[in-house]
């Protein structure tokens, strides 16, 4: 497999703890397309506390870096967010402020490292209510949920939320316990992606050929391929996945 769907990157300049400058968002999008990345989502952090209203520095980013991505005729770019879960938040998502997932139904939501399982479940009923699909990000981060049995199916069955791991997650960047989750949660069909997290082309880089190697090995090809291209794009084509 040569072809690889990003549901997840902080490329968009000056808008997070991303890409600072054109030059670090341009030189992050030809590393994505150079490793096999043809659909990247772009989603910065929507988190009003730490990055007042983005809305707006998003839309110039993205009007320079489509612009840029000409060169890369089969490259296709999509807008979203990742929202830090917050009654605030979805009022933002009613007007427009924080975007879904190339405007579906879908949302990228995380949370605090801290989060309860309470406030998980709590915050994914709230999303299902108002009409949005949840994708948690990066959902090994989350030590609430590290001892539930089943806990990624019962949230899927019972709030429709799906779940997404994080590529560099799998060779140890957030830890020993981490991994080990990330590893169980890719035994649940509830998880949906593996996805870059992409914020510079050094550390969590936009390459995913390692993750998808290792996936590969591991679970096979078929069950690699749904987590980096087929499930991603049926999510940003609005699909039931």
């Amino acid at each position: 497999m040569n072809e690889f769907v990003d549901l997840h990157s902080h490329i968009l300049s000056g808008t997070d703890d991303g890409a600072q400058r054109d030059e670090d968002m341009f030189a992050m999008l030809d590393l994505a397309y150079a490793c096999g990345t043809r659909h990247i989502c772009l989603t910065p952090h929507f988190d009003p506390y730490h990055w007042p209203d983005n809305h707006l520095s998003a839309d110039q980013a993205f009007e320079k870096l489509a612009e840029y991505a000409t060169k890369y005729p089969d490259l296709t770019l999509y807008r979203g967010n990742e929202l830090l879960f917050s009654y605030d938040g979805l009022e933002a998502l009613r007007d427009g402020r924080c975007r879904t997932l190339n405007g579906t139904h879908y949302v990228l939501v995380e949370f605090s490292p801290r989060v309860s399982d309470f406030e998980v479940s709590s915050a994914l009923n709230r999303l299902r209510s108002c009409g949005y699909r949840a994708i948690v990000a990066h959902v090994e981060r989350y030590k609430s949920l590290f001892d539930r049995r089943d806990c990624l199916e019962e949230l899927a069955e019972k709030y429709d939320a799906r779940f997404q791991v994080n590529a560099s997650t799998l060779f140890g960047e957030w830890g020993r316990k981490a991994k080990k989750f990330a590893l169980k949660a890719l035994r649940s069909s509830a998880v949906v992606a593996v996805v870059s997290d992409a914020h510079g082309t050094k550390k969590r880089a936009p390459d995913l050929r390692k993750a998808y190697a290792y996936i590969a090995k591991k679970r096979g090809v078929r069950e690699a391929k749904r987590l980096f291209y087929d499930a991603p794009l049926a999510i940003l084509q609005d699909k039931n996945i």
